[in-house]
């Protein structure tokens, strides 16, 4: 819902996967900033008239929270520092986002990880 507009304004559909009897037991609400961050960076980086997947399930023994979208791949030389704070290719990015999902996740015995990037399939999960 806090994303609705800003949705609705670059004309980007949402997709959303997950079992609704899953659970997690984590902070609902840093896990919603933490969702909320990852949303907002792909709703930056998506072009009009795409699509972005939300979606949580298990793997294994862990839990993930994804978000993915559509558009360009990140560039290789960012890569390596784009959990970093102040670390963005966005034009209007404080580069604090991906940091914040990483404390977050860290702080749910998680991390988040770059799990796709290629051109319109760009991947983050939160694996905890």
């Amino acid at each position: 819902g806090l994303a609705k507009a800003r949705l609705i304004e670059k004309e980007i559909s949402i997709q959303v996967e997950c079992d609704e009897k899953l659970t997690f037991d984590v902070d609902a609400s840093q896990m919603q900033q933490a969702i909320l961050n990852l949303l907002t960076n792909a709703m930056n980086a998506s072009p009009p008239d795409s699509k972005i997947r939300l979606g949580a399930g298990t793997r294994n023994d862990s839990s993930v929270v994804y978000v993915e979208n559509m558009g360009p791949a990140i560039p290789a030389n960012l890569i390596e520092r784009i959990f970093e704070p102040f670390v963005t290719s966005g034009a209007n990015g404080t580069g604090l986002g991906l940091s914040i999902v990483r404390k977050i996740a860290r702080a749910h015995n998680g991390e988040v990880t770059l799990a796709a990037n290629e051109q319109d399939n760009i991947r983050f999960e939160i694996v905890f």
